[in-house]
């Protein structure tokens, strides 16, 4: 949803990180998108999302969870941090994945003083990936001093309800901003008026006040 909804915006979509559950399942992915004000775009995307299977005559409800997490792009001259506080464990890789054609590389970067490490498994070269996680690193680092307040908070909230079956719908459960057409959602078209909104209720006003100007 996010790739589609990135490019269809003409932004820049990088996959820094896949990891897989099973070979058809991903485990846990990491993107980097570049674009004027992005970050402030999507950061009301973080939060858990949940993705509802509902109760048929075959199947039981149940119900998978997907956390979503937005960190800003640090500067160097914002937060420093020295190459020989770093750590670096770089691999070369090989198989095939779901969004990787081909693994390339396998990195890990550790901050020495803090112990934050992030690791990346991807078909980027292995100088392109550890300058790239090296960039994720210092948002972290960021994150820790900076934005981690300490209390998950919202950030542990859910974020949207996905109905899957037997009627598809997402709710968001904040702004109250809903859809039927998860095939627009999946493809970024429909994830517009869903940000729009989150973006009105993180300046304190509602969807009503937008639609008036």
């Amino acid at each position: 949803m996010y790739t589609h909804w990135a490019r269809h915006k003409g932004f820049s979509v990088t996959l820094v990180h896949e990891e897989l559950f099973s070979p058809k399942v991903t485990r846990q992915i990491i993107l980097l998108l570049e674009g004027v004000s992005v970050y402030g775009i999507l950061q009301g995307e973080e939060g858990i999302h949940e993705f509802i299977h509902g109760r048929t005559s075959k199947t039981p409800r149940y119900s998978q969870f997907a956390k979503v997490r937005v960190l800003p792009a640090v500067d160097d001259d914002i937060l420093k941090v020295s190459t020989a506080e770093l750590e670096v464990e770089k691999h070369k890789s090989h198989g095939q994945g779901l969004r990787c054609k081909l693994y390339k590389s396998q990195v890990a970067v550790t901050h020495g003083p803090s112990l934050v490490t992030v690791a990346g498994h991807s078909d980027l070269s292995l100088a392109r990936a550890t300058e790239l996680l090296t960039d994720l690193l210092r948002a972290e680092i960021y994150f820790v001093r900076f934005l981690d307040s300490g209390d998950p908070g919202e950030r542990e909230d859910i974020r949207r309800k996905y109905t899957l079956r037997p009627n598809q719908s997402a709710k968001d459960q904040r702004t109250g901003v809903a859809t039927k057409n998860l095939g627009d959602l999946w493809q970024g078209r429909g994830l517009d008026d869903f940000l729009y909104a989150s973006i009105l209720e993180r300046n304190g006003r509602d969807q009503s006040e937008g639609e008036q100007e």
